[in-house]
């Protein structure tokens, strides 16, 4: 509940007038839902940031589809980023690969959509790091 006693913790998939009740609820109290870490640390440190700008979107993105959020390790991040240069031959940075390390990581768990997905790989990697 909410500071205004409005369920946030929700289910999906989830209706659009629900959603939005759950995203205005969870907005109107925002630092009881969204802050940032401190002191975050990741080998993919352009997306670790000190604001959570853009956490109503993903959430109610994830309430639709009955999505969910995942916690992966700095491994999981390298590893998937040399596969994917293996398999492409594209020298993106780690923040480029995280996108193809969740598509792994839910291929692990078994939660990997059956259709096709699309990756897309960005940031080039300028730092000399292979």
């Amino acid at each position: 509940m909410d500071s205004a006693g409005i369920d946030v913790r929700v289910q999906g998939p989830v209706g659009a007038e629900q959603r939005k009740q759950v995203i205005e609820a969870a907005a109107a109290s925002r630092n009881e839902f969204m802050y940032p870490w401190e002191d975050p640390h990741s080998v993919a440190h352009g997306v670790l940031d000190d604001e959570s700008y853009d956490w109503a979107h993903i959430c109610d993105g994830m309430m639709e589809t009955a999505g969910s959020a995942s916690l992966v390790t700095d491994v999981t991040i390298l590893q998937a980023r040399a596969d994917g240069k293996t398999a492409s031959e594209v020298t993106m940075c780690h923040k480029g690969s995280v996108g193809f390390t969740g598509v792994q990581h839910m291929r692990m768990m078994g939660t990997a959509a059956k259709e096709p997905v699309l990756v897309v790989f960005s940031g080039l990697s300028r730092d000399g790091i292979e």
